[in-house]
C-alpha cells in the first residue's frame, strides 16, 4: 500500500501527460516566420548586439561571409533567450485561460450526476426511472422536480452492448450531494448500478492515469470530489492529484 509520500508523489508524474493540447500546439506552431521576425526586432532595438555584429564584421575585413558564424555566435544565445520568453508568456497567458475554462466547465458539471447500470426499456421514461431508483432503494423522498434534465449518454462504441448510461442534471447542488452521501444505502443490494459524478475530460483522463499506477485491489482509492481527483491514504486522508 502506497504512503501517503509516495501517494502526494503521483500529483506530480503527469506534467507531460496533462499538458494542454492547446500548449502543446503553441509549442509546434512557432512557425520560422516567428523566429526571422525575433532576429530582425533583435538587430534593430538592441544597440550591444548591433556594435557587436559591426564589429565582426569589421574585424574580418568587412566580410559577411568570414563573419557568418561568428555573429551567429553572437546572437544565438539572446534570440534563444527571446523566444523562450515570448514562448513562456505566451504559455503562462494560455495555461490561465484554460485553467478558469476548467474551473467553469467544473462548476457546471458540478449540478450533474452519470448512472451506469439502467437496463434499457423500450418507451422509458428516465426521470421516473431516476426518481423511483432514489426513493425505493437509497431511502429518499425525492420528486421529479429536482431533476432540470436527464437522458442516456450515446455509445462510445459502436459494439458496446452494456446500456447507455444516464446523465442526470439536477436544479439543486445540495440534492446532488444528498444524493451521492446516500449511495451507502446500495450496499448489498447486488442492483449494479453505479452513480459517479460527471468528470470533465481533463479530470476524467486524470482519474483513470490516477488508477493506472495501483494494483487492481488498490484501485478504489482513487476517489472523486467535487470534480477533483483524490488518493485515499492509509490513515484516511486524502491527497489530491495535481492537475
Amino acid at each position: 500500500m502506497a504512503t501517503p509520500d509516495q501517494a502526494r508523489l503521483l500529483s506530480k508524474k503527469f506534467d507531460e501527460d496533462t499538458i494542454s493540447p492547446s500548449l502543446k500546439r503553441l509549442r509546434s506552431e512557432l512557425s520560422p516566420e516567428d523566429d526571422r521576425a525575433t532576429f530582425i526586432e533583435a538587430l534593430k532595438s538592441d544597440s550591444m548586439l548591433q556594435r557587436a555584429v559591426a564589429d565582426i564584421v569589421q574585424t574580418n575585413s568587412g566580410s559577411v561571409t568570414q563573419s557568418a558564424d561568428k555573429i551567429v555566435d553572437v546572437m544565438y544565445d539572446g534570440i534563444v533567450k527571446q523566444i523562450g520568453e515570448r514562448l513562456g508568456a505566451l504559455e503562462a497567458r494560455l495555461a490561465k485561460v484554460e485553467a478558469k475554462t476548467e474551473d467553469l466547465q467544473r462548476y457546471n458539471r458540478s449540478f450533474n450526476l452519470r448512472f451506469y447500470g439502467f437496463e434499457e426499456r423500450e418507451y422509458e421514461n428516465v426521470k421516473d426511472r431516476l426518481i423511483d431508483f432514489f426513493n425505493t432503494h437509497m431511502n429518499l423522498k425525492l420528486n421529479a422536480n429536482v431533476i432540470e434534465n436527464c437522458h442516456r449518454l450515446p455509445y462510445t462504441n459502436q459494439r458496446q452492448k452494456k446500456p447507455r448510461p444516464i446523465i442526470a442534471r439536477l436544479y439543486s447542488r445540495p440534492i446532488r450531494q444528498l444524493i451521492l452521501s446516500s449511495l451507502g444505502q446500495l450496499k448489498g443490494k447486488k442492483l449494479n448500478i453505479t452513480v459517479v459524478e460527471d468528470l470533465t475530460p481533463l479530470a476524467l483522463a486524470r482519474f483513470h492515469r490516477t488508477r493506472d499506477q495501483f494494483e487492481d485491489n488498490e484501485k478504489k482509492r482513487v476517489i472523486t470530489r467535487n470534480g477533483r481527483i483524490f488518493v485515499r491514504n492509509a490513515d484516511k486522508s486524502l491527497t489530491l492529484v495535481a492537475e
